[in-house]
């Protein structure tokens, strides 16, 4: 979880988006 966080950065949404995935 935090990789994708990190990889989003600002951009919450996109990371909410690869979580899910």
């Amino acid at each position: 979880f935090q990789s994708a966080i990190l990889l989003t950065g600002p951009d919450g949404r996109t990371g909410k988006r690869v979580t899910q995935r």
